[in-house]
């Protein structure tokens, strides 16, 4: 919620800054996908579980309007993702190979993939240390299995089971 409109006509007023939202996005390099403003038509059908689209009251409204905007945007940016092309293979019960679909291709030893695994159960989150320090190098996977469109998740046959990497790290590799 970016912002509160305390009369129809009148200027929103940014209650917590302006342009947060736009900044992080060209930061981490992702679309910015819109502002919502702060209204407690919201706030009340979140809490009696309906949807404000629902709301014969709120059609007309800048939060609906908003929201729309915010779908649209959505389905546009979707409509525009090029996915990753890629094959996987393994080169051995250790070591899976990427090809990629520009012709790159990256080899991968789940042993050293484990030990720079980024889930919460491998790195403290507050202070960045690693908490799994000893990995075998003979770790199998169970399961490597693709997380939506960005990346895939490994779970390793010895210790973490919530390895997700994505296909930029991947390719890094």
């Amino acid at each position: 919620m970016s912002y509160y409109l305390h009369s129809p006509a009148g200027p929103p007023l940014y209650l917590f800054g302006k342009g947060g939202g736009e900044k992080l996005a060209r930061e981490r390099g992702v679309p910015f996908l819109g502002s919502i403003p702060i209204d407690p038509a919201i706030s009340r059908c979140g809490d009696e579980g309906t949807s404000l689209l629902a709301q014969d009251d709120t059609q007309a409204t800048p939060a609906v309007k908003s929201f729309m905007a915010l779908a649209e945007e959505v389905v546009s940016q979707c409509e525009n993702l090029q996915l990753p092309q890629f094959h996987l293979t393994w080169k051995d019960d250790f070591t899976f190979r990427i090809q990629w679909g520009d012709g790159q291709a990256t080899e991968h030893r789940l042993s050293d993939l484990q030990r720079q695994c980024p889930c919460a159960a491998c790195v403290d989150e507050k202070t960045g240390r690693r908490m799994v320090t000893a990995v075998k190098d003979d770790v199998k996977a169970a399961s490597v299995r693709n997380v939506g469109r960005y990346a895939l998740s490994i779970q390793f046959t010895d210790g973490c089971s919530n390895g997700i990497f994505s296909y930029d790290i991947l390719r890094k590799k």
